[in-house]
């Protein structure tokens, strides 16, 4: 409401008079101001409700982390299992390899280097003459001494230092040659 102050009458009082302001307008401005309040009174609220809900759900998913961490460290767990089970069910005992070759060894071959892959073995030795070096064959070649020997095969030979034979054997053996 406006107020204007009028010029003093002929009394010499001064007279207050109240002018009205139209009531749609004042009443249109007093709801857009109350509605301003309550809608900034309600985004407070909203936002003080929002924060505790990401507080909330930021607590669940950190507790809910420590289990899947502990998922993964059992699926860890049995992935190491079944690493070992696979290592242990394929491990390879030479034992038996170098029990064979010491028996059946002529007393004129000398071993060199043993290279091991899959089921095969390549053997590099020299041998005194080519007849030692036959012999050696002949026995490896011989199912009923060289049991779990699938094949033998003489890759190569030729003259080395001093007159002797250096050679290469590749026997070719059954899995159950390794196995304990």
């Amino acid at each position: 409401m406006a107020i204007d102050l009028l010029k003093k009458t002929e009394e010499g009082s001064g007279v207050l008079r109240l002018r009205r302001v139209p009531s749609t307008l004042s009443t249109f401005l007093v709801s857009l101001v109350t509605l301003v309040i309550i809608s900034f009174v309600g985004l407070l609220g909203f936002n003080f409700i929002f924060d505790l809900k990401v507080k909330s759900l930021e607590k669940d998913i950190s507790e809910t982390q420590v289990p899947l961490t502990e998922v993964e460290r059992i699926n860890e767990v049995k992935n190491r299992l079944a690493s070992l089970d696979f290592l242990i069910s394929n491990h390879r005992h030479p034992t038996k390899f170098f029990k064979f070759i010491q028996k059946n060894a002529e007393p004129k071959i000398r071993f060199i280097t043993v290279n091991v892959s899959e089921n095969a073995l390549i053997l590099s030795g020299e041998a005194e003459n080519y007849s030692a070096l036959a012999k050696q064959l002949v026995v490896f070649e011989n199912r009923e001494i060289s049991q779990g020997v699938k094949s033998v095969e003489l890759i190569s030979q030729g003259l080395g230092a001093q007159g002797r034979i250096n050679f290469n054997f590749r026997l070719e053996l059954e899995k159950i040659f390794f196995i304990e």
